[in-house]
């Protein structure tokens, strides 16, 4: 996982590479947007958006049409910043594995 400074809004970036049977990934983090945002703490937004990029590369989706809480929902309040996997995201991937 790298950070840097980015124009663009987003915290996190996901960028899958190699093969179906050697994969390999990047994370990016945007120290811009992450610094910019006033929801939660440093901290915890750092935490969530290295949480919520590795679900990427167990095969989670953004935003999964739930009620329950999931580190791949996009938080609009500093109560939706979560900073480990939910019940709901562990369940997610044991069923793709």
């Amino acid at each position: 996982m790298t950070a840097g400074n980015y124009s663009e809004t987003w915290w996190g970036e996901y960028q899958p590479g190699g093969w179906p049977w050697d994969r390999t990934f990047a994370i990016r983090a945007n120290a811009t947007s992450l610094s910019a945002s006033t929801l939660s703490t440093m901290d915890n937004r750092s935490k969530m958006t290295a949480a919520h990029e590795l679900g990427h590369a167990l095969s989670l989706a953004d935003n999964p049409s739930t009620t329950s809480a999931s580190i791949m929902k996009y938080p609009s309040t500093s109560a939706g910043v979560l900073t480990v996997p939910t019940t709901f995201d562990k369940t997610n991937v044991k069923n793709k594995y």
